[in-house]
């Protein structure tokens, strides 16, 4: 028994460096709290390109954005991103949910998201809320990379509904992960040791398993709303999400859904990890956020400047 169990610790970590982004070391931001007249709290840690209640959206871009990072990231992955968007006169906001979990994971500097799904969509939901309220905007615009991308689906299907304008997935979970045909094999002893797997790996990492009873209700619910327009952003060489048709969406009727293969678009080959922090996807996103509805196909000059 302590050998199998020996055995599953360490697959279990291995599935996690699999499923979870890769934590980039950046330099500290300057933590800063917000004005008075902001309904959230300060948030050190986070860049102060996001969470700036003094942001001025232009006139083309006032739906306040707010960024939904993967498991075992952080907002540092949309730093650069960011910093673009402001320049385009978006205003940005982030938030580090999923750190409150039973797990050795939060010990690592960046290690987020790793806390249950369930409740990681109820900490975003008041967070976005929140953003609301102290910008006055009806409508957010959301951008979720891999397990924020499954939050963006949870969120718009439940507490969202009518608060979001448009939504830009990056390489999302919609489906859970079979992490490239290792689930299916290995789910069964993972679940029977669940309490030590998720101290281990962190809750959020099996709910993402494409069998997981939370990917069985997320994948029930319709993947689009009537009136949001929708831009999933997907890449074929993926071994995280996969297949990569998880990270592709149906759409309902009136619905505006635009399912881009990055690879296709921009010509090369993209892997899971570090894709928020990568030029053509940052600028595949600002397309996102400013396409004309009805229009579902990207061309290569949307992946540049």
């Amino acid at each position: 028994m302590t050998i199998l169990r020996n055995s599953l610790r360490t697959l279990a970590t291995v599935l996690a460096a699999a499923l979870a982004g890769t934590a980039t070391a950046t330099a500290a931001p300057v933590p800063s709290e917000l004005p008075a007249q902001s309904s959230l709290p300060g948030h050190p840690g986070i860049d102060p390109v996001f969470n700036d209640p003094t942001c001025v959206p232009s006139p083309a871009h006032p739906n306040p954005v707010v960024y939904f990072h993967g498991t075992g990231t952080d907002s540092n992955d949309f730093v650069d991103g960011a910093h673009f968007l402001r320049g385009q006169g978006f205003c940005l906001w982030t938030h580090h949910y999923g750190t409150e979990s039973d797990t050795i994971r939060n010990l690592a500097p960046g290690h987020r998201g790793l806390g249950p799904i369930d409740q990681s969509v109820e900490e975003l939901a008041d967070f976005v809320d929140g953003v609301r309220t102290t910008t006055g905007a009806q409508k957010v615009d959301l951008v979720g990379y891999s397990q924020g991308g499954m939050l963006t689906k949870a969120y718009t299907q439940g507490r969202g509904a009518g608060k979001v304008g448009r939504s830009v997935s990056i390489a999302a979970t919609f489906r859970g992960t079979t992490i490239d045909g290792v689930v299916p094999a290995v789910s069964p002893a993972v679940n029977a040791h669940r309490g030590s797997s998720e101290h281990l790996v962190g809750a959020s990492t099996l709910d993402q398993f494409a069998d997981s009873d939370f990917t069985g209700r997320i994948t029930a619910l319709p993947d689009t709303t009537p009136g949001i327009i929708y831009t999933a952003l997907y890449t074929p060489s993926d071994l995280v999400a996969t297949p990569y048709e998880t990270s592709m969406l149906e759409p309902v009727e009136g619905a505006d859904v635009a399912n881009i293969d990055i690879e296709a678009v921009c010509g090369r080959g993209f892997a899971h990890q570090g894709l928020p922090r990568t030029t053509e996807v940052i600028h595949l996103v600002h397309w996102g956020l400013t396409r004309a509805p009805g229009q579902t196909t990207a061309a290569p000059e949307n992946c540049r400047a």
